[in-house]
């Protein structure tokens, strides 16, 4: 999957967690796609493993529809070989379906391929 033309491919694993709220920010569900692997796995909130990409994407247009802002603020990254151990703090901040202004937040805690 080719990333969209104003997205730079992630290349330290440091920066993935910048790079998600990015794309999550500018509400491109192609930009967020770019970040996973083609077989990842991801939980979604009711706890279960989305595995795939098109899996991946029903999950994250989900997310999309908050229309909100998200910050992330890494906590550590400890890379070893090919992969690397992210924790990050976020914020997501959103209007809710009744047009009150909400938030959500809290640790995310992601394993990541690095480049290779």
């Amino acid at each position: 999957m080719k990333p969209p033309a104003h997205f730079n491919p992630v290349m330290r694993p440091e920066d993935m967690n910048a790079a998600f709220a990015e794309a999550f920010n500018s509400g491109d569900i192609n930009a967020l796609l770019t970040l996973y692997e083609p077989n990842s796995i991801l939980m979604n909130p009711a706890g279960g493993l989305d595995q795939g990409i098109e899996t991946i994407r029903g999950t994250l247009e989900d997310l999309l529809q908050l229309q909100g802002r998200m910050t992330s603020r890494n906590i550590y990254c400890i890379p070893f070989e090919n992969i690397a151990l992210l924790r990050a703090q976020f914020i997501l901040q959103y209007t809710g379906w009744e047009r009150q202004p909400g938030s959500g937040g809290g640790t995310y805690v992601r394993s990541d391929k690095t480049p290779n």
